[in-house]
Order: structure tokens, then C-alpha cells, then sequence
């Protein structure tokens, strides 16, 4: 009997023994295949519990109620420990235990994380629901916002239109809410219409039907049901027959307003015969996208930072008067530092209120430059941690992708075509799963349409459609980011001003865009262990550099190196090598070393003539070879031949293929390469045996993935591009130049080349105009230069038989050296997209015949003073009306 007991009740007792010993081990033995996700959730709710803090702050100061000071003490705490466990964190991969712990506690935290929100979240509404006094205006002025005011205003107060929802979106800081808030608060602003509710919802991230409900109800005193579709029919029931203003700050994505019980249709609502309800909707958001979403694409504003005049008052509203008056132009310099951001010129000129010498003035400039905006402000970095809202949205590939704009120089134009050829580089962007120039420009567009980037200037170089811009603060904000919180130096930007990187600090750099400063100390004891992308644009002895034993990404475009530096044969983790526009005559055989070379650019090396004997083959890997313009200094280029024949014996597979050919046989031969795309072709001193003095683009009708295109010293005097099929010949051609044609006098232009958005025309000697132009409807660049018998760019008899507008997308036209140029057209063209214009020794043009065009920006004309002058006194107001003149010539 009692060994019966002992069977039964000794295993049992083992068992809890056993369970209670293993609960805590198999805690930390589950932990760590987890760890990461954990604490990374636990970052993203602190992140989350910011913002919450950040509007509460905003509507409620210096909380009053115990429950309030509660909370936000309670916040502080936490993100102390978030602080630990990030740093403990980092720094316990190769501490098993440790490493546990700190899942764990991330795990804890995240629990009174998400307790603190749902408590912010109720606080909020509380917040927003209290009555909001009516303040003056004038009191809390918005600063160069009066045409932004007048287009909210106008929306409001329209009674004619049907359109009763307007977006307006910008980047974060710039100025949404408080425009936003002064319809909320200042009745005066659309009377004299008298709305039943003005209602004012802050959406912000993960905003749903039901939170957005609650704000509504709580806002008019209406009862909170938890069931969603009940409270959609308590505030439909009490607003179907009220006149309502409903504003919605920070909208993160599409919100169904029917769902959440906003009476439709929007606008002006007829309901009997002689009334109607006057039902409008304002919201602000980050992104266009949201605008698009929301239904009102077309009906949206885009609030762009302040002006430079407009940015120093607010600055100095911000620091004082008299300090600025005692500082001379230290407040006018770090208030432009701010790119004109409101929000940037709010916070560090109250941080800088009170401070008075000069000192700490040039020493808050520089550490803005850093972007140790903590420094500066001595509080939190809630700006950087905004302004990174729409970082954080992205994928970890695109984030990676938007982070690169960082590395040009400051408020400088980016090509979008070399930030996608990076891109590809670096391995972001993969050309064998689909085209990396539509997947580039489509991101690119995105982040302009997210307010991470904007387009880029009008100028001799650039256009917005051909250049992005990174602003002032959002590059700040990137730099923060890959430079711990501006506390290491990991990436170096491109800077003209930078002193020369200290030695020492070299071992720590990943990517850097190098100065003459930095290589003039420069020796080959420096170690740079990490260091993975290096970009040049001066010259430096690469047998002096230092070690890159590391480096997979090396871009020396443009440095005209005399002779190829042998040590990159060195460099054996290489995957990208750009050494374009240099002036060396061969490549160097050891280059066959670099067994990981995926993408080699050698284009526009007019001397090279020499590739060794079955080099590119060796290079295994490689997918890209770019030549175009290479090797057409001397008659023929030498290499060609037996490059042609090595790529078609090895069968190599190129994706992107640059190229100078001379004859109709090479162009055969290159059609021949099935597995080779051709994607940039040089026709230098082209000569066509069946067709000596014309050439006929139909021969490159095999060649239908051309993306660039020259022409260059031939003797041929007719040009013909005739496509016979409803794509047209060369569909994907973008780029055309001509130069050096010296007896071409006519083209004949007809379905062909329908993407062509860039033409060069240079020295073609016989040309007396270029009226084919006109069939390049997409066409959006053109410059013609030293053609001395040009006489016109469109002849009218010649063009009358063309289809379509001309010029209906130009934007950049350049002339220069044109003696006998008289005018563009006797035509006017209406240039809607025209932004950028060039007029250089062209004696005879007296003037430039646009027609008027309303409600649109000056066009920049880039001209001599005295041809201006000329040009007003021949055509007087209509002149200065359309154009701003740049002397820089």
C-alpha cells in the first residue's frame, strides 16, 4: 500500500519540482531566437509614446491634473530604460545570458509602453475636446503663410463648389498643424459663415476608424460606444443636418470618413429644395500619396518651407531683437542652416534666446552642421525624431536607398540617373530581376511625393524633372541617423568647407565622399577597416592612399587620371569601379584579378585604345561594361573588334552594354550578342557602305532597348529616323546628341525616338534649322550651340505638316554661339513647362516669343546684361513679365 503511494505521489511531486527548476531556464532559452524583433518593437512603441507626448504637449503645456503629471513622469522613466536597454543591447551579442536579459526587459517594457499609449491616447482626446480660446491672430503669426491662408480660407468659404475635401501635405515641421489650428481656433478666418461644429481630429501614425470616431464624439459631447458601427450612427444622426468644418492634422494613410460617420456628400449638400448643409473637410499629411488616396489628388496644397526673408523674422521673432542686433550676421547664418523650416527655426531660436555670446553662437552652427541638434537645444531631439517619422515607414532596403542622398553635398543638386547608378552599385537596385531605372525613378518620385526629398533647381545643369534635392534639415536628420545621433563620424559627406579628417578616426568611416583636404594628409599607414564606398572628384595618388583592403564601391568619375593606377587591381572584394572621363589609353591586365567586379564604367575615355586580350571575359561576375564615347580620339577605335568577338565567343551575359562602333558591320556584329544588351551607342566617324552621305537610323532597329545615343564626327549630310511600327524606331531612346557633323544639312524625323527627353546639337556646321525637333513631343531638354548657320530652331513652312504641340514639355533650352539665330519661331509657343533658358553670342536673336502665360513662375534666363537690355527695349513689359534675369554669363 504505502510503495503504491510512493509511485504515485513521488513522480508528482518530481514533476513540479522539475517544472518550477525549468520555467525560468527554458524563459531564457526561448529568449534569444527572438531578442531582436523584441526589442525593436519596444523601440518603435517608445517612438510611438513620443508622439502622443509631443501633440499633448503641444494642447497641454504644464498638465494640471495629477493623472497627467503622472504620465508624463511616467514617460521619462521609460525612455531611461529604453536608452539602457539599446545601449546594453548593442553591446551583449557575445553575452549569452545578457543577452537574454535585455530581450526580456524589452519585453516588460513594451507592456507599460503599450499602457502609456492607450493612457496618452485617452489624455489626448481629453485634450483636444476642452473649448480652445480664440486667440489673435496677429499674436501667433504665421510667417510667410498668408497665400497658404488664402487657399484654405477660399476653400472654406466657397459656397459654388462640389469639392468638399482639401489635403494639404509638406514635410514634417513645416507647418501643417498650425495652419491647420488657426481655423480651429479663430472663427474670424472663414466668417462669415457660421459652422455648427468646427471639429479638429489629430490622426497621427496608425490611425483607425474607431480612435478617429472617439476624438469626433468626444469633441461633441456625444456618447462612446466601443462597437464601431453603432458609433458610426451616432455621429451620422448628429451631423446629417449640420453645417460641420471636420480637420484631420496628421493623416498617415487612407481613413474611410463614411465609416467613421461623416455625412456625405461632401461640400455644398442639397437636401430639400430650398436648403442645403455646408459639410467641409480639411486634413494635413506628409505625403501626396495620402492626398491621392483620400480623393483629392487635384485638390490638394503643398506648404513649402518658408523664403529666406520670411525665415530670419520668425528666427528672430524666436531669439529677440536685441540679441540679434549684438550678433551681426552669426543669427542670420544659423538661421539659414534651417532651410527655412519653421519648426527647425522655432526650436533652436528659443534655445538659443539666451544666449548672447558670439562663441556659443558659431559654436551652435557648427554643431548644427553635425547634426548634435541635442546639443544645441540641451532638451530632446523631438524634431530629428519627426522629421524621421516618414524614414521609418520605409523598407530596410529603401532606407538604405534614401540615406545615400545624404552623401552630396548640402543643399546640392542630386542626378537622379547617378543616385540610381549607385544604387545598382551598391547592390540596392538588382538589374537582373527588373529594369533599375524605372524601379529608381519610381522611388525617387515616391519621396518627393512622401516629402523626404524635392525636386531639384532649374539651372545651366539640372532640372527639376532631371534633379532631386535633399532639404537642410532632412539630410541633417539622415546624417543623425548612420552617424549614431551624431555622436560618431561612420559616413563623410561630400563638403567643400570640411577640414581635413583627422587620422585616427579613419578606422571607423564606412562611406566617405573625400576632399582635397582629406587626401593631402593622407598616407598608407591609415587603416580604414570598414570603409566600403569611397567617391572622388579630385585627383590623388592612389600609391599614397590608404589601405581599402575592404572597399567594394569606388567611384573616381572625372578625376583624368594619365594612367591606369594599377593598385585598384588590388583592391579584390571590388564590385563597382566608375573611372569615366579619365585620360589613360588602356586598361591594365591585373584588372582581370578583381574576380567580384560587377559593374565597370570606362566611358567618355576618349584615349583609350587599349583592352587586353580576353580581360572582360575573366571578369566573371561582371554586368555592366560601359564604353559609350570611349576611344574616338584616334580614327578607329582598336579595341572594338576583338571585344566584339570576345563577348560573343564567351557568351557572356551583360545587362548593360556601353559602346563606340564605326561601321554597319559593327552594329551587325552587335546585334549578334543575344545575351548582351546595348543600352548606349557611340557612332563615331560612322561611315555606311550602302549609304555614304546619309545615315539611317532603321539599321538600329535590333537595337530597341538604346537608351543613348551620339552621333559624332561623321561626314554625312542627311540624318533619317523613321519608325514603321506604333511603338516607333528606338522606343527607349532618352538621350540624342549630334556634334561635330560638319556637312549635315537636313534630318528627316518621323515616328522615332518618342522618349527622347535630351538633344544636344553641337557644331553641325550646314544646319540652317531644326524644325524636326518638333516630333520629339517628350522632349524636354534641348541645347544647339556653335551651329554658325542656323538660322531658326523651327521653320514654320517646314513644320506645318507636324502633329502635336511643340514643345509641350521643354523645360531647359539652351543657345549658344548661334551669330546668324534671328529667332526661335515666327510661331509663338505657349513653353508651358519652360523653366530654364540660355542665350549666349547670339547677336541677331533680339528676343524670345512665348506666349503669355498666367499664373505660373518667371522662366530663369541665364544671359549677357546688354542683351537683356536690348531685349526689354525691343519688347518692353512682355519681356520682364516673363522672365527673371541671371547675368552669369
Amino acid at each position: 500500500m504505502k510503495l503504491e503511494f510512493l509511485k504515485i505521489v513521488v513522480p508528482a511531486i518530481l514533476g513540479v519540482f522539475i517544472t518550477k527548476l525549468w520555467d525560468p531556464i527554458a524563459e531564457y532559452v526561448g529568449y534569444p531566437l527572438d531578442v531582436p524583433r523584441r526589442v525593436e518593437n519596444f523601440q518603435d512603441a517608445v517612438q510611438r509614446l513620443l508622439s502622443i507626448q509631443a501633440d499633448l504637449h503641444r494642447l497641454d503645456p504644464r498638465p494640471s491634473s495629477e493623472q497627467g503629471k503622472g504620465w508624463v513622469q511616467s514617460v521619462q522613466n521609460l525612455c531611461l530604460e529604453a536608452e539602457k536597454i539599446k545601449t546594453g543591447y548593442a553591446g551583449c551579442r557575445w553575452s549569452y545570458f545578457s543577452y537574454c536579459y535585455f530581450g526580456k526587459q524589452a519585453d516588460k517594457e513594451l507592456k507599460k509602453a503599450t499602457e502609456l499609449i492607450d493612457t496618452g491616447k485617452e489624455l489626448l482626446n481629453e485634450a483636444q475636446a476642452r473649448p480652445h480660446p480664440v486667440r489673435d491672430v496677429l499674436q501667433d503669426q504665421l510667417w510667410g503663410m498668408d497665400s497658404y491662408k488664402k487657399k484654405v480660407r477660399d476653400f472654406i468659404q466657397e459656397t459654388n463648389t462640389k469639392s468638399g475635401l482639401l489635403g494639404i501635405w509638406g514635410m514634417a515641421g513645416v507647418g501643417k498643424t498650425s495652419l491647420l489650428k488657426l481655423f480651429r481656433d479663430s472663427s474670424a478666418e472663414y466668417a462669415p459663415l457660421d459652422f455648427d461644429h468646427v471639429l479638429f481630429v489629430r490622426a497621427g501614425r496608425g490611425c483607425t476608424v474607431g480612435e478617429a470616431q472617439k476624438a469626433i464624439a468626444a469633441s461633441m459631447r456625444l456618447p462612446v460606444v466601443p462597437d464601431e458601427t453603432s458609433q458610426e450612427g451616432i455621429i451620422y444622426n448628429h451631423l446629417k443636418d449640420k453645417n460641420f468644418l471636420l480637420l484631420i492634422d496628421d493623416l498617415w494613410g487612407y481613413l474611410d470618413l463614411k465609416d467613421v460617420g461623416i455625412p456625405m456628400p461632401l461640400g455644398i449638400a442639397p437636401v430639400l429644395p430650398l436648403q442645403e448643409y455646408r459639410r467641409k473637410v480639411v486634413f494635413t499629411t506628409m505625403s501626396k500619396h495620402v492626398c491621392g488616396q483620400m480623393g483629392c489628388a487635384e485638390n490638394s496644397i503643398r506648404l513649402e518651407c518658408l523664403n529666406q526673408d520670411d525665415a530670419r523674422k520668425l528666427f528672430e521673432d524666436k531669439v529677440g531683437k536685441e540679441i540679434i542686433k549684438e550678433l551681426g550676421m552669426l543669427p542670420r547664418e544659423l538661421a539659414d542652416e534651417c532651410g527655412g523650416l519653421p519648426r527647425a527655426l522655432c526650436t533652436i531660436g528659443q534655445a538659443m534666446s539666451t544666449k548672447k555670446d558670439p562663441k556659443e553662437w558659431r559654436s551652435a552652427i557648427h554643431l548644427l552642421k553635425k547634426s548634435k541638434l541635442l546639443e544645441i537645444t540641451n532638451t530632446d531631439e523631438e524634431l530629428f525624431v519627426r522629421l524621421k517619422f516618414g524614414y521609418d515607414k520605409m523598407t530596410e532596403n529603401q532606407k538604405k536607398c534614401f540615406l545615400m542622398c545624404s552623401l552630396w553635398a548640402e543643399d546640392k543638386n542630386i542626378p537622379k540617373e547617378k543616385l540610381i547608378e549607385w544604387w545598382v552599385g551598391l547592390g540596392l537596385l538588382d538589374p537582373s530581376e527588373s529594369d533599375p531605372v524605372n524601379d529608381g525613378y519610381f522611388f525617387i518620385n515616391h519621396l518627393v511625393d512622401a516629402s523626404m526629398l524635392k525636386k531639384g533647381d532649374n539651372g545651366l545643369d539640372s532640372t527639376e524633372n532631371s534633379h532631386i534635392k535633399m532639404h537642410k534639415m532632412i539630410r541633417k536628420m539622415a546624417l543623425w541617423i548612420v552617424n549614431d545621433r551624431g555622436h560618431q563620424n561612420i559616413w563623410l559627406p561630400h563638403s567643400v568647407d570640411r577640414l581635413a579628417f583627422p587620422e585616427e578616426k579613419w578606422s571607423k568611416v564606412k562611406r566617405a565622399w573625400i576632399s582635397t583636404a582629406d587626401t593631402s594628409r593622407w598616407s598608407s599607414s591609415i587603416r580604414c577597416p570598414h570603409l566600403v564606398m569611397l567617391v572622388a572628384r579630385q585627383p590623388f595618388s592612389l600609391e599614397s592612399a590608404p589601405n581599402f583592403e575592404e572597399i567594394t564601391f569606388l567611384d573616381l568619375e572625372g578625376i583624368n587620371l594619365d594612367k591606369f593606377p594599377s593598385e585598384i587591381c588590388g583592391l579584390d572584394r571590388l564590385q563597382y569601379l566608375n573611372l569615366s572621363g579619365s585620360k589613360f589609353d588602356g586598361l591594365h591586365e591585373d584588372l582581370a584579378k578583381l574576380s567580384d567586379l560587377k559593374y565597370l564604367h570606362i566611358r567618355g575615355i576618349g584615349a583609350l585604345q587599349t583592352i587586353p586580350k580576353d580581360l572582360i571575359s575573366q571578369l566573371k561576375r561582371l554586368q555592366l561594361l560601359d564604353l559609350f564615347c570611349s576611344g574616338t580620339t584616334s580614327h578607329k577605335v582598336q579595341y572594338l573588334t576583338s571585344l566584339l568577338e570576345e563577348l560573343e565567343s564567351k557568351t557572356m551575359n551583360l545587362l548593360y552594354f556601353g559602346i563606340t562602333v564605326h561601321t554597319r558591320a559593327d552594329i551587325e556584329q552587335l546585334e549578334l550578342l543575344s545575351r548582351v544588351c546595348t543600352q548606349a551607342l557611340c557612332m563615331d566617324q560612322f561611315e555606311d557602305e550602302r549609304h555614304l552621305n546619309k545615315i539611317d537610323l532603321g539599321l538600329l532597329s535590333g537595337l530597341e532597348n538604346m537608351r543613348e545615343l551620339a552621333i559624332t564626327k561623321s561626314s554625312v549630310q542627311m540624318l533619317v529616323g523613321e519608325g514603321h511600327n506604333e511603338y516607333g524606331l528606338l522606343p527607349n531612346l532618352g538621350f540624342l546628341e549630334l556634334r561635330n557633323l560638319s556637312k549635315l544639312e537636313a534630318v528627316t524625323w518621323k515616328n522615332a525616338g518618342l522618349d527622347i527627353r535630351v538633344l544636344v546639337i553641337n557644331r553641325c556646321t550646314k544646319l540652317r534649322h531644326a524644325t524636326w525637333v518638333g516630333h520629339l513631343q517628350s522632349l524636354e531638354e534641348l541645347t544647339i550651340s556653335d551651329c554658325p548657320e542656323l538660322k531658326q530652331v523651327i521653320n514654320n513652312a517646314e513644320a506645318a505638316n507636324q502633329a502635336g504641340v511643340i514643345f509641350r514639355k521643354l523645360r531647359k533650352l539652351k543657345l549658344e554661339l548661334l551669330p546668324e539665330l534671328f529667332n526661335i519661331s515666327e510661331q509663338d509657343f505657349p513653353f508651358k513647362e519652360l523653366s530654364y533658358v540660355r542665350v549666349a553670342n547670339c547677336e541677331k536673336l533680339k528676343f524670345i516669343k512665348i506666349q503669355r502665360r498666367i499664373n505660373q513662375k518667371k522662366i530663369i534666363i541665364d544671359c549677357n546684361i546688354d542683351w537683356w537690355t536690348s531685349s526689354v527695349e525691343n519688347q518692353g513689359i512682355a519681356t520682364s513679365s516673363l522672365f527673371d534675369p541671371k547675368f552669369c554669363l
